[in-house]
């Protein structure tokens, strides 16, 4: 049997959000460690920005291995209220600092996993601001 192609193949990981620096020689020592993970970004459908400091932003519930983000929130005659590109951040219920009304919002969010795994989430958010006891805290 004849050998007719060699291939060479690298993989390169980006982690976005948490980085370590190595030098060449820990670099070189684990660079065929590295494999791709599989990736994973979910939203809960209802927050309750009422400064009860429980589910006050909404964000991303579930994100492992992300490396594009970015996320749109709409009113229902489809105003952009608020938009965000880090996974870890959110809205908080306002827009132009003002507190917008309890109904349901409109979330569209592009996002791309370090497994190539496009997310393309177009979802409603529930926003309510009364308490279990039915008492508003704004």
């Amino acid at each position: 049997m004849k050998i007719k192609h060699i291939f060479l193949a690298s993989l390169v990981v980006f982690l976005p959000f948490s980085c370590q620096a190595q030098d060449e020689q820990e670099q070189e020592e684990h660079s065929q460690e590295v494999t791709p993970t599989v990736s994973k970004l979910s939203f809960p459908n209802t927050f309750t920005p009422n400064d009860d400091n429980y589910n006050d932003k909404f964000k991303a519930k579930e994100c492992q291995n992300i490396i594009e983000f970015h996320a749109y929130i709409f009113n229902h005659w489809g105003q952009k209220l608020y938009d965000w590109t880090n996974p870890e951040e959110g809205w908080d219920g306002t827009y132009n600092g003002n507190p917008v009304e309890e109904g349901v919002y409109f979330l569209l969010c592009k996002a791309k996993g370090t497994d190539g795994q496009d997310y393309n989430i177009r979802k409603d958010v529930n926003l309510l601001r009364t308490t279990i006891d039915g008492t508003n805290n704004n």
